[in-house]
């Protein structure tokens, strides 16, 4: 008859147990990351929207609005009339949500039209960006 003595299940556990121990911190350490990487786009969108006001490309003032899975940078305009060939759409993992203010629209000196906080949640993580009344992005 083969089969596993006591001694060989118990260690194989242990050994389970331990590579558990270590991969769980850097699991958590992976979706840190993660929710940085994808925090670079918040601030990007943002800041195209205002450098594309500033420039007077198209010759309008820009906005930006969040939405669950997308970003969209926009020429301003109502939001449901807009002429979706010159919007810059970036495209969000599912598992984050925004909230707090969804559309900023910046002037052509740069100045948003609210002030306020973005929200982006995804799983226990959260980052919460301010804008200021001169544009000014804080993390």
């Amino acid at each position: 008859m083969k089969a596993f003595t006591l001694i060989e299940v118990l260690l194989s556990i242990a050994l389970l147990t331990i590579l558990t121990g270590i991969a769980i911190p850097f699991y958590s350490e992976y979706g840190r990351n993660n929710m940085g990487i994808n925090s670079g786009l918040v601030v990007d969108s943002i800041r195209s929207a205002q450098l594309f006001s500033i420039s007077g490309k198209e010759g309008s003032d820009w906005c930006v609005h969040f939405e669950q899975k997308k970003i969209t940078v926009f020429k301003k305009a109502v939001f449901e009339q807009r002429d979706i060939n010159h919007d810059k759409e970036m495209i969000v993992p599912e598992l984050y949500n925004f909230s707090g203010i969804n559309d900023i629209c910046f002037n052509q000196n740069g100045f948003p039209d609210k002030i306020g906080n973005v929200v982006m949640t995804g799983g226990s993580n959260s980052l919460e960006f301010s804008v200021n009344s001169k544009g000014v992005i804080n993390q």
